[in-house]
C-alpha cells in the first residue's frame, strides 16, 4: 500500500485505532492501475542548475528591471541557443 493510500484510509493503524474508539475501520478502496500520461513538449517541467551568487543576483535584478521572470529569460535564451547551434533538434 502506498503512503497516499495509507493517508486516505487512515494508515496502517486505522483498524486498531477505530477498534479502540468503538467505530468500524474504513474499508480500503480497490486499487486502480494508474495510466502514465505522455507530456507534450510545451508543458512546464521543473529544472534547476547552479550559477555563481553574483550572476544570480545580477540576473534577478535585471529580470526585475525588465519586468520579466528569471524563468522567462532563461527559457528564451535556451531557445535562442538551440535555434542557433542545433536547429535540427525539435
Amino acid at each position: 500500500m502506498s503512503s497516499k493510500e495509507k493517508e486516505k484510509t487512515g494508515g496502517r493503524f486505522a483498524g486498531q485505532l477505530s477498534s479502540l474508539s468503538g467505530r468500524p475501520a474504513a474499508a480500503e478502496p480497490p486499487s486502480v492501475p494508474q495510466l502514465q500520461e505522455t507530456k507534450p513538449d510545451d508543458v512546464q517541467e521543473k529544472f534547476s542548475t547552479y550559477m555563481t551568487k553574483g550572476r544570480k543576483r545580477r540576473l534577478k535584478l535585471a529580470a526585475t528591471l525588465d519586468g520579466e521572470s528569471i524563468q522567462d529569460i532563461v527559457g528564451r535564451l535556451v531557445e535562442e541557443y538551440l535555434s542557433a547551434n542545433h536547429p535540427d533538434l525539435k
